[in-house]
């Protein structure tokens, strides 16, 4: 077994686990998926989210933390989203195990390189290092892998990877191209009763329109996820539309939006500088992809069947 492309059965969703509705809600939904320890970009969020009519519900889908590998970094996060709902990531999760044969729990598929799998089982190895206060780790333990909530007539199911595994990449940009994924989402939405699943753990943003149905993955809030952009996206479901949006899928008068998280990127480098140096784990898998961006368009997030 190799560290960091696998995981635990424990990640395996239950069958039915979208079946029931956790929260009704007629506000705004913020739903921000892989933030990665980034201050700043959650700053901006809320900043956003101060600047709606009605103040939103912000759901942090898991792995919110990553590059703030000291305590200091990583409770100013969880202090501040204190009140919030938070899932589990792979990040969170792997921390409570200490002795886990899973390294960093990303699941990564056989396309990622070596190289990047390893440097991800030492980030978060430093990770279990620092994170120790058992205050902090009582705090993690009460999170759960999904949620499902009825905003306005949508039933909206959330978790961290896909609709069968927590840290499953089948909702990645690259499978939902694929017409039998596609097909087979869109059997689950049916069965589920589910009009928007909302997932990210991929890094890289996708919107799949099924007619009434949408599935969206946010990519990052936390780094750059667009081809020379630096800006992290969330997505938000709103009757109405945001003006940051760069994507937005209106579904029977709900829209479903990736919305840019424009935060300060020369505070957030000179963080990360600090804490990473040139030739860290960290510094090497990702800097570039938080000074540049990725490899994607704008254009190249949006799927429709």
């Amino acid at each position: 077994m190799i560290k960091g492309r696998n995981c635990s059965l424990k990640y395996m969703l239950q069958e039915k686990w979208a079946e029931n509705i956790d929260i009704l809600s007629d506000k705004p939904i913020y739903i921000i998926g892989g933030l990665y320890g980034n201050y700043q970009s959650l700053m901006k969020i809320k900043e956003l989210a101060n600047e709606e009519k009605e103040n939103p519900l912000l759901i942090f889908n898991g792995d919110i933390h990553w590059f703030d590998v000291y305590e200091e970094d990583f409770l100013a996060i969880e202090n501040d989203i204190e009140s919030c709902i938070k899932l589990f990531g792979n990040v969170e999760y792997e921390l409570l195990n200490k002795d886990s044969l899973f390294g960093c729990g990303c699941n990564y598929p056989e396309n990622v390189d070596e190289s990047i799998v390893e440097r991800s089982n030492n980030i978060h190895s430093m990770l279990k290092d620092n994170i120790t206060d058992e205050g902090i780790l009582r705090n993690l333990k009460n999170r759960k892998f999904t949620i499902c909530l009825k905003y306005l007539d949508k039933k909206i199911a959330i978790t961290h990877g896909d609709e069968k595994n927590m840290a499953g990449w089948q909702c990645s940009n690259e499978n939902l191209k694929k017409f039998d994924r596609q097909k087979e989402i869109e059997h689950w939405l049916e069965d589920n009763n589910v009009d928007i699943l909302a997932t990210t753990h991929t890094c890289l943003p996708v919107l799949l329109s099924l007619g009434n149905k949408v599935v969206v993955n946010n990519g990052s809030a936390g780094m750059a996820n667009v081809r020379d952009t630096t800006f992290g996206l969330i997505t938000r479901i709103a009757n109405t539309k945001h003006k940051d949006a760069i994507i937005s899928q209106e579904v029977d008068g709900v829209f479903v939006e990736l919305v840019k998280i424009d935060y300060d990127i020369t505070e957030f480098i000179n963080w990360f500088d600090n804490v990473w140096t040139i030739n860290s784990p960290a510094s090497i898998s990702y800097r570039n992809r938080i000074t540049n961006g990725t490899n994607i368009s704008i254009e190249d997030i949006v799927i429709t069947k």
